[in-house]
């Protein structure tokens, strides 16, 4: 039984000197494989560039109404009575 048990450890090792090997014996598909991709990639990169698309964006304001600028100023902030809540609750009462 303890035979098995140490033969099943050892089929569950990684051996990383053939894992090393077999990286350099691919080397030269990986660095190919790598380069061309990073070419192709260049390629579509720099023809996207070549009629950049340009965006136009405005903004535009509302002016408040003059009775939401009084209910605002009657509770101002600058009150030490007014707390959070309720300068919350007139903010959305307001717009």
């Amino acid at each position: 039984m303890n035979n098995d048990n140490s033969r099943q450890n050892y089929d569950d090792e990684i051996d990383l000197r053939q894992l090393f090997k077999s990286l350099k014996e691919r080397s030269r598909f990986i660095f190919g494989f790598t380069g061309v991709v990073t070419l192709l990639a260049i390629g579509y990169v720099l023809s996207l560039n070549a009629s950049p698309t340009q965006y136009k964006v405005e903004t535009s304001f509302l002016k408040p109404s003059q009775m939401s600028i009084i209910k605002l100023n009657q509770y101002s902030l600058i009150n030490k009575t007014a707390n959070t809540d309720n300068t919350a609750n007139i903010v959305e009462s307001v717009f």
